[in-house]
């Protein structure tokens, strides 16, 4: 869906080479409203919608769009977050997500709601010195990276 990073493309393609990842935008389809999209993409012999909008399962006739379509629904909720963090928990909201639904498809339409990758520094990243106690403040060469 044109909801979706495009930046998640790349990671997708990487990880997941035997299946095709498409976006909305680069296929000529921004700004097609859902109902038509559905029907096109089933067309076009896709297998699933990836979207953050979760108001097509709501409502009755996006959602029977996306049955009549053939379509398996992957969706997953939106953060908020902005920029690189942004990018980077919606790709590994869907890299992680996708094992388990690429390993779940069932030959009918159904719904896959992925869980969210934590936002918050603390659920990824502990953080303590290296020094203990005691041993006061290491020698200064300059800040470098290896």
């Amino acid at each position: 869906d044109e909801n979706v990073s495009v930046g998640c493309l790349k990671p997708l393609e990487a990880l997941y080479g035997e299946h095709e990842f498409r976006h909305a935008y680069k296929e000529g389809l921004g700004g097609t409203k859902d109902v038509p999209l559905l029907g096109m993409l089933s067309q076009q012999g896709y297998d699933a919608i990836i979207t953050k909008d979760r108001t097509q399962l709501r409502d009755d006739e996006e959602r029977r769009a996306i049955f009549d379509a053939g379509l398996h629904w992957i969706g997953y909720a939106a953060k908020g977050v902005k920029g690189l963090r942004g990018l980077a928990t919606e790709t590994a909201t869907l890299t992680v997500g996708l094992v388990y639904v690429l390993a779940d498809l069932r030959p009918e339409p159904h719904v896959y709601k992925l869980k969210g990758v934590g936002i918050q520094p603390a659920q990824h990243v502990a953080v303590s010195p290296v020094g203990l106690p005691g041993w006061g403040r290491p020698r200064r060469h300059g800040l470098g990276l290896a």
